[in-house]
């Protein structure tokens, strides 16, 4: 069991009410990494950011229109299920399955216009990648990622998922918004990986609502379950794959 407890990749928590906050207060998470090696690795290393209020300035608009487009002409044009799937999952990380950064701007976009305008941020960022990549190989590493990209997915409000690409062109507009808008309002989080280039250990939990009612502790909370749970994914995955003998 300390085998595999050791394989783990533990992460680095930011929160903020904008992604600039988020990306503050993962920093300072990540200055004090240090702080949880030894028997308090598994300990959540979570910062919430306190600071003057940083604007949203994520430039979102031009891409995930484009997408948007892209998606409603192959709809349009009647081809076949593989060939929709196919344009769809360009808006998705292949390892993961999450969101990569044209499909979570799409859906920003999609609660923008649905009048989801603010909500919570919550980075997650792998630690010591590196020493992880050497000791076990980015095989090993990316398997072990998935798992984690699995985790958040299902300990999220997952909600309209594939469907939010194919809002149907039979409705009216309004009819349109009307059916979303109760689908979003259940189910609105967003789990996006790879949104920044290059961040493959990044994971990104947006929590949309149309004010934001939820207090710090409670985001907290929520931040420090999405920790356990994406650690005990891979010990079980570590399990299964590596017995102990």
């Amino acid at each position: 069991m300390t085998k595999n407890l050791e394989g783990i990749i533990t992460f680095s928590c930011g929160i903020g009410r904008s992604f600039e906050e988020a990306e503050v207060a993962l920093g300072k998470a990540k200055e004090r990494k240090a702080q949880f090696d030894g028997n308090r690795k598994f300990s959540p290393n979570i910062v919430v950011y306190n600071g003057e209020p940083i604007a949203d300035i994520e430039d979102i608009a031009s891409n995930a229109r484009d997408y948007a487009r892209i998606v409603r002409l192959v709809h349009h044009s009647h081809t076949s299920e593989e060939d929709i799937m196919a344009v769809e999952n360009l808006g998705r990380d292949p390892r993961t399955g999450l969101y990569n950064k044209m499909g979570y701007d799409l859906r920003r976009l999609q609660l923008r216009q649905l009048g989801f305008n603010q909500g919570y941020y919550i980075l997650f960022d792998g630690n010591n990648m590196k020493d992880a990549n050497s000791r076990y190989g980015s095989s090993f590493v990316d398997n072990l990622l998935a798992e984690v990209g699995k985790s958040l997915s299902l300990d999220s409000r997952s909600g309209i998922d594939r469907r939010d690409f194919r809002a149907s062109q039979d409705h009216n507009e309004g009819d349109r918004r009307q059916v979303e808008r109760r689908g979003l309002s259940n189910t609105p989080d967003i789990v996006a990986h790879r949104v920044n280039d290059g961040a493959g250990d990044e994971f990104l939990v947006f929590l949309p609502m149309p004010s934001v009612r939820k207090s710090v502790e409670e985001i907290y909370g929520i931040a420090m379950r999405f920790l356990m749970n994406m650690y005990n994914r891979q010990l079980r995955y570590l399990t299964e794959s590596i017995p102990i003998k």
